[in-house]
C-alpha cells in the first residue's frame, strides 16, 4: 500500500501548489457542485432507460471527471501517507484488476469494466486526500443535502409525470420500474436518517424527508426495499439504544430525534400520497395559468406547443410502463397487496419469485475465469433470467468465483465493521452514521439484486463512499 500511497503523493502533491491559490470557500462550492451533479447522475441512471438516456459507459466517464474534480478541490495541505488497513484495500485493487481483466477475454456486460476501471483509479484517489484531511463529515454533508436536492426533485417529478391512482398496485413512479423506485427509496432513506441523527437545525425537516422516502419504498412494494427499509429503522434504533445506555450527556437529544422520526414518518404517509395524487392537477392548473399568461407575448405559443408535446410524450411513457405494475381489471387490490408480502403457503423460493431456482443455475455454471454474459440462464419453474439478483453472485458469475469472493470479503469486512461498532463502548462518531446506514442499505439491497455501478446507481455511490473510513482505519498518519 505505501508504493501505490507514494504513487499518489507524487502525481497530486503537485498540483496543490495551483489549487491553494484558489480560495478555500471557492473550493469548497466547486466541490458541492460537482458532489451535487455525481448525485444527480446516480439517480439519473436508475431512469435513464426509460428517458432514452446514456449507456453506463458515459455515466461512468462523466462521474471520473467530477471525482477528480472533487479529489482536487478536496486537498487542504500536501498529502503524506497514511496508515491503510490490509485487508479492505487489497481485496478492492485485486477485485478491480480482474474484473478488468475478464473483461477482456470475454463479455461480461454492459458497465462493469467501467465501474470496475472508475473504482481501481478514481475512488482510492478520493479515499487518500479525505484520509489525509480526517474530516469526512463534511464530504458525507455535501452528499445528503444533495440527496435532499435531487430527491425532492424526483418527487417532484414523481406527481407530474405519474401521479398515483387507485388501479396502481405497485407505484414506479419516476423510473418506470417498481424495483428501481424502491433503491431509490433506500438511498434517500440513507441520508435522511443521517441528516436526522447528525443536524443541530432543521432535523425534524430531514425527518419529514426520511418519512417521504417510507412511503416511496411503502408503494413500490419492493420487498427488498421493504427489508431493507426496516433494517436501516432498526439498525437506527440500536444505535440510538446502545449510546442512550452508554453516554449519558446525548440522551435527551436522541430521544427527541427519535420522537421527530416516529411522528414524521406518520405524518408523511398520507401527506405523501395525497401530493403524489392531487400533486399533478395542483401544478397542471398553475400551469394552464401560466400559460394563459404567457400566451399574449409575442412567439410563446410556439414555445409552449413544443414543451407540452415533450410533456405529454414523456407521460405517456410511463403512464404505458406504470399500467403492467397496476391491478388487473376485476381484481381486488387489497388482495393482491397480502398476496405479496404474505409468506403463507409460501416457501422461500416462490416467495422470492425464485430467487433460491435462479441461484441454484448461477452457482452451477461459476468457474475461475467467469462466463460470457451474453445469454441468458434458465433456472427450473421459472424461465430464462439474464441476471443473478444476487450482487457477489453476478460478479462471480461474469469474472469469476475468486472476484466474487473479494467482493464478497469486502462485504462481510464492512458489516463486521458496523456491527463492531454496535457492541463496543466506543462513542458513534457523528460521520460514522452515514458509512452505517449506507453499508447497512447496501447490503441488504445486493442480497436478492445486482446493483454494482455507483454511477447510475445510489445506494452503491453511497457504499463505495462509506469505505472511505475503511480504508484508513487508524488515524495516525506515517511520519
Amino acid at each position: 500500500m505505501s508504493l501505490i500511497q507514494k504513487l499518489y503523493c507524487t502525481i497530486l502533491n503537485p498540483c496543490y501548489a495551483v489549487i491553494n491559490k484558489i480560495p478555500e470557500k471557492t473550493r469548497t462550492q466547486i466541490n458541492f457542485v460537482c458532489v451535487l451533479l455525481v448525485v444527480l447522475l446516480a439517480y439519473y441512471g436508475e431512469a435513464k432507460d426509460y428517458m432514452k438516456g446514456p449507456p453506463i459507459t458515459t455515466l461512468c466517464i462523466l462521474q471520473s471527471i467530477l471525482l477528480m474534480i472533487i479529489t482536487l478541490m478536496s486537498m487542504n495541505g500536501p498529502l503524506r501517507l497514511m496508515k491503510w488497513s490490509k485487508l479492505i484495500p487489497w481485496s478492492w485493487f485485486l477485485f478491480s484488476i480482474i474484473v478488468i481483466l475478464t473483461g477482456f477475454d470475454h463479455v461480461i456486460g454492459p458497465g462493469f469494466r467501467p465501474m470496475a476501471i472508475v473504482m481501481l483509479l478514481f475512488y482510492p484517489l478520493l479515499f487518500f486526500v479525505w484520509s489525509n484531511r480526517g474530516d469526512y463529515q463534511m464530504l458525507f454533508d455535501m452528499v445528503a443535502k444533495s440527496t435532499v436536492i435531487v430527491g425532492l426533485a424526483f418527487f417532484v417529478a414523481c406527481m407530474f409525470y405519474n401521479p398515483l391512482t387507485e388501479e396502481v398496485l405497485r407505484y414506479t413512479g419516476f423510473t418506470g420500474n417498481p424495483g428501481s423506485l424502491g433503491k431509490i427509496g433506500v438511498a434517500v432513506l440513507t441520508c435522511g436518517l443521517y441528516l436526522v441523527m447528525t443536524m443541530r437545525r432543521n432535523y425534524w425537516l430531514y425527518a419529514l424527508f426520511s418519512g417521504l422516502a417510507c412511503t416511496l419504498i411503502i408503494l413500490s412494494l419492493s420487498r427488498t426495499a421493504l427489508l431493507a427499509m426496516c433494517a436501516l429503522l432498526l439498525f437506527l434504533l440500536l444505535f440510538c439504544i446502545k449510546e442512550f445506555l452508554d453516554h449519558r450527556e446525548i440522551r435527551k437529544k436522541l430521544l427527541v430525534r427519535i420522537l421527530a422520526i416516529v411522528l414524521m414518518l406518520v405524518i408523511a404517509y398520507p401527506t405523501t400520497n395525497f401530493l403524489l395524487e392531487n400533486g399533478y392537477a395542483i401544478l397542471q392548473e398553475t400551469y394552464h395559468v401560466s400559460k394563459e399568461n404567457k400566451n399574449g407575448a409575442p412567439g410563446a405559443s410556439n414555445s409552449t406547443d413544443v414543451n407540452n408535446q415533450q410533456t405529454e410524450a414523456a407521460t405517456d411513457t410511463i403512464a404505458e410502463r406504470q399500467k403492467t405494475q397496476d391491478v388487473p381489471e376485476g381484481a381486488d387490490k387489497e388482495e393482491l397487496t397480502k398476496e405479496r408480502v404474505s409468506l403463507e403457503g409460501k416457501d422461500l423460493n416462490s416467495f422470492s419469485t425464485g430467487r433460491l431456482a435462479i441461484y441454484k443455475a448461477r452457482i452451477a455454471l461459476l468457474n475461475w475465469k467467469g462466463n460470457d454474459a451474453t445469454d441468458s440462464i434458465y433456472a427450473e419453474g421459472y424461465g430464462r433470467n439474464r441476471w443473478s439478483h444476487n450482487t457477489v453472485l453476478e460478479f462471480a458469475y461474469r469474472s469469476g468465483i475468486i472476484a466474487g469472493g473479494l467482493f464478497f470479503l469486502i462485504e462481510l469486512l464492512s458489516a463486521i465493521y458496523v456491527f463492531r461498532k454496535l457492541f463496543s463502548r466506543e462513542k458513534v462518531l457523528i460521520y460514522q452514521y452515514f458509512v452505517f446506514f449506507a453499508i447497512i442499505g447496501f447490503g441488504i439491497m445486493s442480497l436478492t439484486d445486482v446493483i454494482f455501478t455507483p454511477a447510475a446507481d445510489p445506494g452503491v455511490l453511497y457504499y463505495f463512499l462509506a469505505m472511505m473510513p475503511l480504508f484508513c482505519r487508524k488515524s495516525k498518519k506515517k511520519e
